[in-house]
């Protein structure tokens, strides 16, 4: 990642304290560490059906993306979404105040947000980061509030789908919804350790 020199790393290790969701009413409120590492994941299992052939740079990329994306509320605090999407409306696309500040303060979000202005990997990082936002609120969420974000969150998941489709056809979007589905309705595997060790005694 460039530009690592210009952003201490003493920041990174401060996203660990910085919490997201403020305006929200939830049972726990979780760091910016935990969601870029969750979104960074995330973005995996995505990749891993919609671009089943990405290429080794591209994967990096993605990675280093979901990992930085949030990197300058590590100064700024998490800002609340409805504050962003008023802001965004009120300038030309792409000029949005709240982005000149982001690249300003955070050399190394900015270069990777250049070099992936516009392309599909953006796109899946992006439908990462909001299914860590729908899984956290449909869990973590009190209320009608909760329920209003987590239909909000579904259908912007569902205009990147659609932006998706319209720009790289060549890649199966839809899939998208299965990982999203699989996320939200699977559980988590138990350990069995009978099997284990059985099996070790098997060898």
């Amino acid at each position: 990642m460039k530009h690592l020199d210009k952003f201490p790393i003493a920041n990174v290790g401060h996203a660990a304290n910085v919490t997201r969701w403020h305006s929200a009413n939830c049972m726990r409120y979780p760091s910016i560490a935990e969601h870029s590492y969750l979104v960074a994941m995330y973005s995996r299992y995505l990749a891993s059906v919609i671009a089943p052939d990405m290429s080794a740079e591209d994967t990096l990329l993605m990675n280093d993306l979901c990992l930085a994306h949030d990197l300058p509320e590590v100064k700024t605090g998490d800002m609340a979404t409805p504050l962003k999407r008023l802001l965004e409306s009120m300038f030309p696309k792409g000029e949005s105040p709240i982005d000149k500040i982001e690249e300003k303060i955070c050399a190394p979000y900015a270069d990777l947000r250049e070099r992936t202005h516009g392309s599909y990997v953006a796109v899946i990082a992006k439908l990462a980061d909001i299914m860590d936002a729908i899984k956290f609120i449909a869990t973590e969420g009190k209320g009608s509030e909760a329920q209003r974000i987590q239909r909000e969150r579904t259908l912007a998941f569902q205009d990147y789908v659609k932006l998706g489709l319209k720009g790289w056809p060549e890649y199966n979007w839809l899939e998208a919804n299965k990982v999203l589905d699989d996320l939200l309705n699977g559980e988590p595997e138990p350990i069995d350790f009978r099997e284990i060790i059985d099996s070790v005694k098997a060898k």
